[in-house]
């Protein structure tokens, strides 16, 4: 069952014109992280598949499915649902009034500035008719003053709610009179800056990314692992220690090595060269979020040539480090 004000079905583009329906329903408003692991069940990996559209729309905003595209921007529609959830019962039936209407519906930006512009209209319950109408300016709004007993019947309602209707430029929608308040709509939303509160779209982190191992006396070799803590681990066994080079790249390697050294290294801090012993890991490694990154193409080709003949490598550490090891806490490198 969907539960957002908007349910949006969103739609992997690409596999779409290939032939297959590949989407899933997204509550709004959602977070980044819901709309990351939808894109990674739908196959929108920002790769091979970038684009996404709208195919259907649930919610229980009466006339809003109709106001809406299939390429509306995600992010515009989070804010949109954001807008919409905060609105009280009395607003929200001022904007499904307005959405029948058809006032400010002709795009997702005037559907927005209509969530701050309810105080525009003005809505009468229960009056759906001249008659109506009419009754309830006279009799309850004062219209006139005291009518005597037994004079009611002989006022034409009608003719009066006619004319009230016409110099209001009201109308009956969903059984309520409605009438422009005269006050002036102000666009707050352009259209051009999404709040960053509201933006969701990102695509899904790459699960593998690019490395290099160099294995001792053999040529740097590209591979790929996972892009955790885990991934490094694979690699390897036992502890581990690391060399932190002055491009963010990182150097992981046994701890306990064989003792063959493999490559040599400069270590700023202690104006020393060291070795490099045993077989080695080469990667972007993010600090804060305890995650391999990819190595840039770039960074690819300036190691593969560096490593290529180890006497002649000489690359800056800044310090060797100890490693995190999986059973202890991992919220920063131990120094």
């Amino acid at each position: 069952m969907n539960e957002g004000v908007i349910n949006a079905y969103v739609t992997n583009l690409g596999r779409y014109n290939e032939g297959y329906l590949v989407g899933e329903f997204l509550a709004l408003p959602a977070t980044t992280e819901e709309v990351q692991a939808l894109f990674e069940r739908i196959g929108v990996d920002g790769k091979r598949y970038e684009e996404y559209f709208i195919t259907d729309y649930d919610t229980e905003v009466s006339g809003l499915c109709d106001c809406l595209g299939e390429y509306e921007n995600l992010n515009a529609l989070n804010y949109l649902a954001a807008c919409l959830d905060e609105l009280s019962e009395e607003e929200m039936k001022k904007y499904e009034i307005a959405l029948d209407e058809g006032d400010h519906t002709s795009s997702i930006v005037d559907l927005i500035n209509l969530t701050d512009n309810l105080d525009c209209y003005d809505i009468v319950p229960d009056i759906d008719n001249d008659y109506a109408l009419g009754e309830y300016y006279i009799n309850e709004c004062g219209a006139f003053f005291d009518i005597p007993e037994g004079l009611s019947r002989y006022i034409a309602y009608d003719a009066y709610g006619r004319d009230a209707r016409m110099n209001d430029c009201g109308s009956y929608i969903n059984g309520c009179y409605v009438c422009d308040t005269g006050a002036s709509f102000y666009p707050f939303f352009d259209g051009n800056e999404i709040p960053e509160e509201y933006r969701i779209t990102s695509f899904p982190e790459a699960r593998e990314v690019d490395a290099l191992l160099v294995r001792v006396g053999q040529l740097p070799e590209k591979v790929r692992i996972e892009n955790s803590l885990e991934g490094i681990e694979s690699v390897f066994e036992g502890s581990l220690c690391a060399y932190p080079l002055s491009d963010e790249a990182l150097i992981v390697t046994q701890k306990e090595d064989k003792r063959i050294p493999n490559h040599a290294v400069f270590d700023t801090a202690e104006h020393e060269k060291i070795s490099v012993y045993g077989d080695f890991l080469l990667c972007n490694w993010d600090f804060e979020a305890l995650k391999v990154k990819d190595l840039t193409p770039k960074q690819i080709e300036k190691y593969m040539d560096q490593m290529e003949h180890p006497e002649k490598y000489s690359g800056d550490v800044q310090r060797k480090s100890n490693f995190p090891e999986k059973e202890k806490h991992r919220d920063t490198m131990e120094r």
